[in-house]
């Protein structure tokens, strides 16, 4: 912190729709460039880790398990690092709900999943109610965005 100011920086890194893998090491190259010119938090899209596009896919099982895996890869590779990253994905709270995240990560560490609450079609369930709980997973659901 300098002067009572911090670094922040938006990142949108060319990603490739479906492929988790992949766009979480794009994620993570973004994470350490910012680091590196001491950025202290960084803010992703929504639905980075698996692309909005591929909207017909995310009632596969699939595709949601490529995206926690990719959020995992994520949190492992930020430990030690000294920036918060907020990254968007899909995320199935006890296997019935489906919500577009926010996963806020910090120093190897997975803070929270924030919930969207503004959602339209028939997706995503709004996290309207601003009420934090826990999914059957144990993830953390923070206050809605």
């Amino acid at each position: 912190m300098k002067d009572g100011f911090i670094k922040v920086a938006a990142a949108s890194p060319m990603i490739k729709v479906a492929d988790t893998d992949y766009n979480a090491d794009k994620v993570i190259d973004c994470i350490k460039k910012a680091d590196e010119k001491g950025v202290k938090l960084i803010v992703f899209p929504e639905l980075t880790l698996t692309g909005c596009s591929c909207y017909d896919l995310f009632q596969h099982r699939t595709i949601l398990k490529g995206a926690e895996k990719a959020l995992v890869k994520v949190v492992k590779a930020t430990e030690g690092m000294d920036v918060m990253a907020i990254v968007g994905l899909p995320y199935a709270a006890g296997g019935m709900a489906l919500y577009s995240v926010a996963a806020v990560i910090y120093g190897g560490e997975l803070l929270g999943l924030v919930p969207r609450t503004e959602v339209g079609g028939k997706k995503f369930q709004s996290g309207a109610d601003g009420k934090g709980f826990a999914d059957t997973k144990g993830a953390i659901f923070t206050s809605s965005i």
